[in-house]
Parts: structure tokens; C-alpha cells; sequence
């Protein structure tokens, strides 16, 4: 087979799709009135450095990655930068455990809502860094989720997820 040909072939094959995947959402260009277009999760992440993260992706069905025109996301009256594909604050303090999210999804439509104690995050553990490389590879984290319901987003939820250091009494350690 002529090299030209195999070219092609793999080339749209590989390379077309993984570039389609990695674009945003076609609805990054308009201003979103339904917000029912929007799946909206969020992440809450403390890694072994003791760097505390909120991340919120707001994908479209497809879960392509969706920038609001004209709109934003706050967290505790402060507007969070989008990068990365995600609205994104990285000073988390260890004694943030109540979380007041809005969503404005276009310039005159938002939602509010919290995500706290009351809906299961169980707050921050620790706050010091994880420095032995031995306990880095062991479960040392605790992990879970909480769906938050009757929101007007895609299937009317928004997921949170956490992702955060044990107390160091419950660590796995190497022996």
C-alpha cells in the first residue's frame, strides 16, 4: 500500500478523533439558556504536599468541556479562574468544610447552592504534607462522592467529589 494512503488512513483514524475529544464544547460559543444542557461535577482535592484544589468542569452531553460565555463561577464570593478545561481555586484553607457555589451560566442566569458538613464532605483531616515516599504509595487518602439533586443542570444533579489526606492515625504505613 502506497505510504501516502497509510498516512491518511492514520491520520484520521488517530489523530482526527484525539483532537476532536481535547476541543471545548461547541456551546462554549453561545450564551446558555437551558441550563439543562449543562453536567456540571466538582472535584475537591488535597494531594500529598498538603495543596488544597476545588475544581468545576462544566462539559456539555458529550463531556466536552464547556467556558461560559458571558458567564462565571464563584465559590465563597470568589470567582474562580478557568483553566485548564475547569473553573478552578486553589487556596482551599484545612478548615473549609461549607462551600456556597454559584453557577452563573449566562449574563442574568445563575444557581446557588452549598456543599458541606451537612451533605457528607467530611472536612479537611490533616494539614501537614505527606514527605515519606513509602506512605505516598499506600492508600493514604480518602475518597468519595456526594450527588447533589433537584439542581437544574443535566439529569437535575451536580457530583462532588473529594479526594483528600487521612488523619495521619489512620495511615497505611510501610512495615
Amino acid at each position: 500500500m502506497n505510504k501516502h494512503i497509510v498516512f491518511t488512513k492514520l491520520y484520521y483514524l488517530l489523530i482526527v478523533p484525539l483532537l476532536l475529544h481535547s476541543c471545548k464544547s461547541p456551546l462554549s460559543d453561545i450564551e446558555i439558556d437551558d441550563p439543562t444542557l449543562l453536567s456540571v461535577n466538582v472535584n475537591i482535592d488535597q494531594d500529598y504536599d498538603n495543596n488544597k484544589t476545588l475544581k468545576v468542569a462544566v462539559k456539555d452531553k458529550n463531556g466536552q468541556a464547556i467556558e461560559l460565555k458571558n458567564g462565571f463561577v464563584v465559590l465563597n464570593n470568589k470567582r474562580l479562574a478557568y483553566t485548564n478545561k475547569r473553573y478552578v481555586y486553589h487556596q482551599l484553607k484545612f478548615d473549609d468544610k461549607d462551600f456556597q457555589l454559584t453557577i452563573q451560566y449566562n449574563s442574568n442566569k445563575s444557581w446557588t447552592g452549598k456543599y458541606g458538613e451537612k451533605e457528607g464532605f467530611p472536612g479537611f483531616k490533616t494539614d501537614e504534607p505527606v514527605s515519606n515516599q513509602y506512605e505516598r504509595h499506600y492508600q493514604n487518602k480518602f475518597t468519595s462522592k456526594y450527588t447533589l439533586t433537584n439542581v437544574p443542570f443535566n439529569k437535575g444533579q451536580i457530583v462532588f467529589c473529594y479526594d483528600i489526606l487521612r488523619d495521619k492515625t489512620q495511615w497505611i504505613e510501610n512495615k
